[in-house]
């Protein structure tokens, strides 16, 4: 709100007063002849008017520097004014960059957002309190100014109410600039403890998944060595298998050669009863004993060769070598 310039009003000359020395200087040239006490009196009201004359110059004088002071300080008030708009919009502008960066957060600091918009409401309507009071001030400084115009004529009181005014000029600056310095303040905190909460999240939120993925890690390990400890029962369990089918390959292989060589006894031993028939009708004891020897080694030597068993555990050993190492 401007201050609106106003102009005190000079006092009104004492028409009275000037007009009365023409008349007594009239009185004089028709009177020559009056006594010298008239004249005596005339001198003493021409330095009463003189007196007052100059009285009147010095009170005109003072009405014009107190003209020059109301206006010195209407341009100090308005120019409060305008520092104090500009303040403002600073501070708006500042408020509206700190929104744009605030509306940029995650979720999780939403409600901490929300505080702070809540305590900027509180702080803006706190400074527009605060901004009306000025306001109701100002008015009643100039409703003073006002008064202090209708009481030009006394002289006196002016000297006493300019240092009062600028005394609670340098007051209400003095108020204005620890209001500044507060908001400042408090804004500095308000982002500081943003700040802090910030850091606060991100370390959380690395905290987090370092946790998680320790906890990955040591799952997947503990995964991958219960499944070796399948893999390895499973082994076991075929091995033990394969060592069964192996010794029951074996054993039947065995009565296989077995058979195939009884067979084969018994093939030739019917071949050589046959062709002995067919050569002589009759043999004796001793010699059918003696045939009968040579036909058993002679078998002895066409039997087929054994499995060797320690080139089967020498296997087995060995694959249970590699099964671990996979």
């Amino acid at each position: 709100m401007r201050l609106k310039k106003r102009t005190l009003r000079m006092p009104k000359k004492n028409k009275g007063k000037s007009n009365k020395m023409p008349e007594v200087e009239a009185m004089m040239e028709q009177d020559g002849e009056q006594p010298s006490a008239e004249m005596e009196k005339c001198i003493a009201l021409q330095e009463e008017y003189d007196e007052l004359t100059h009285i009147l110059n010095d009170l005109r004088r003072k009405v014009q520097e107190l003209r020059c002071e109301n206006d010195l300080l209407e341009t100090e008030a308005n120019q409060m004014r305008v520092d104090h708009k500009e303040y403002i919009e600073y501070v708006s502008k500042h408020i509206q960059k700190q929104d744009s960066a605030i509306t940029m957060l995650s979720d999780s600091a939403q409600q901490e957002l929300r505080d702070i918009h809540t305590q900027r409401d509180l702080l803006q309507e706190e400074r527009s309190k605060q901004t009306n009071e000025l306001k109701r001030q100002v008015l009643e400084k100039e409703s003073e100014l006002v008064l202090l115009k209708s009481e030009i004529e006394e002289l006196g009181e002016i000297k006493v109410k300019q240092q009062q005014q600028l005394a609670l000029i340098c007051k209400l600056q003095t108020e204005v600039e620890d209001m500044g310095r507060e908001h400042s303040e408090s804004v500095q905190v308000l982002r500081a403890q943003f700040f802090s909460e910030k850091q606060r999240y991100e370390a959380e939120a690395q905290q987090m998944v370092h946790s998680q993925a320790l906890a990955a890690n040591k799952e997947a390990s503990q995964n991958l060595i219960s499944h070796t400890q399948v893999m390895s029962q499973e082994n076991q369990g075929l091995r033990r298998e394969l060592v069964q089918l192996t010794q029951r390959a074996q054993v039947l292989h065995e009565q296989q050669v077995g058979l195939q060589t009884h067979s084969r006894q018994l093939q030739l031993q019917l071949e050589y009863a046959q062709d002995l028939r067919k050569l002589r009708p009759a043999h004796t004891a001793q010699e059918l004993v003696q045939q009968g020897a040579v036909c058993s080694e002679r078998n002895a030597r066409v039997r087929p060769k054994r499995p060797n068993a320690l080139e089967l555990a020498r296997s087995l050993a060995a694959l249970t070598q590699e099964e671990p190492e996979t």
